[in-house]
């Protein structure tokens, strides 16, 4: 049996969304954020669903709200005489005021300003006035509906070095197992310790141990021969280990 111990990168993406935290490990930060990404899409989605359906109902009743304010609204009308003897125009002012606050909004045009432009200036100014109380229902955020929206929200993405161990077992299955360790270089052993001991504790001893080494630079070491690789040989030695 061989229990091989080589030296690995991974990346984490992780995020909580309502008290759920989700989290997804890859061999690139792009290939993690996908993955977390495709956790959290069925809760997101259901949650733009819910949200955007908030945001129809909320309209449709402001809708319904101005109708009725805007109906009620006092519309004041009076004539202006302006320009000189030669010139003179008529000069048409409005004021709107609203019946339960008492604010009021005013504007003139000439005689001629009368028609569709004239009903959306109108318009206008109610809503000026309607919102003053009563403000139009904001678009709500959206949680995020792709891996690269998702990079761009607060999620926490981080880049690990870290040993994996795979086990080649007599009939030559490798399987690897599921927990890394995350341990430095010069760590290894304390690692491939509690492995070994799990094994041994059904008959397996350690025959030989190998290691390859290589040039390594990182945050615990500097330009220094550290492993890189660990090979372990365990041998049967009772009928257990068969």
């Amino acid at each position: 049996m061989h229990i091989n111990c080589s030296r690995s990168n991974h990346w984490t993406a992780e995020l909580t969304y309502e008290t759920t935290t989700y989290r997804s490990s890859a061999k690139t930060r792009d290939e993690a954020i996908a993955a977390l990404f495709y956790q959290v899409a069925a809760p997101f989605e259901e949650r733009n669903r819910r949200t955007n359906l908030a945001k129809e109902v909320a309209l449709a009743e402001w809708d319904a709200a101005f109708g009725e304010f805007s109906s009620s609204v006092r519309q004041n009308w009076h004539e202006e005489r302006a320009g000189g003897i030669r010139s003179r125009s008529t000069l048409v002012g409005l004021t709107l005021e609203c019946p339960e606050c008492g604010d009021s909004r005013s504007l003139k045009v000439g005689s001629t300003g009368f028609g569709s432009q004239m009903e959306r200036r109108i318009d206008d100014l109610c809503k000026e006035l309607f919102q003053i109380h009563y403000p139009q229902p904001a678009n709500a955020k959206l949680l995020p509906s792709s891996p690269s929206e998702l990079a761009e929200g607060d999620l926490e993405v981080e880049k690990h070095r870290d040993w994996t161990f795979h086990v080649t077992d007599p009939a030559g299955v490798t399987t690897q197992l599921p927990e890394p360790w995350s341990g430095g270089p010069t760590q290894v052993l304390e690692g491939l310790t509690p492995v070994i001991n799990r094994y041994a504790a059904d008959g397996w001893r350690v025959a030989s141990i190998q290691e390859d080494k290589a040039m390594y630079n990182g945050h615990d070491a500097s330009r220094e021969p550290m492993p890189v690789r660990v090979r372990v040989l365990l041998e049967a030695d009772s009928p257990t280990g068969d």
